[in-house]
């Protein structure tokens, strides 16, 4: 058997021209390309980080970073934005420490806020 393409002699039972690489009669069609959840991952994690940093609302601040540091570890592994995962990742670190450090240096803080709602 010869490739369509190049002439070259193709072997039986093999499924691309070791010539040109054209696919051959039978060739198993290609697998798709799949980015999936995980290819948004590195944008939500810095827009969570971000919000994290500057949420006023005592705890549910720790709770949105980490999030954020999370989404943004998993966005790491893809290339699509991985800048902004790199980006969430260190700013939601820095959110959630400051958040905690705010909390055992300065509870008035964080009791002052929940005041309003009767807690």
């Amino acid at each position: 058997m010869y490739c369509s393409e190049c002439g070259k002699d193709v072997g039986e039972g093999t499924h691309f021209c070791p010539g040109c690489g054209t696919a051959m009669a039978g060739a198993p069609p290609p697998l798709p390309q799949y980015g999936g959840a995980r290819s948004n991952c590195g944008l939500c994690g810095f827009i969570t980080a971000l919000i994290g940093l500057f949420l006023p609302v005592p705890f549910v601040d720790i709770l949105i970073a980490a999030a954020g540091v999370i989404l943004s570890g998993i966005g790491i592994s893809t290339r699509k934005y991985r800048g902004l995962a790199i980006a969430g990742l260190i700013i939601g670190i820095v959110a959630v420490i400051g958040n905690i450090s705010l909390v055992l240096t300065q509870p008035e803080v964080y009791t002052d806020a929940w005041e309003p709602w009767g807690f």
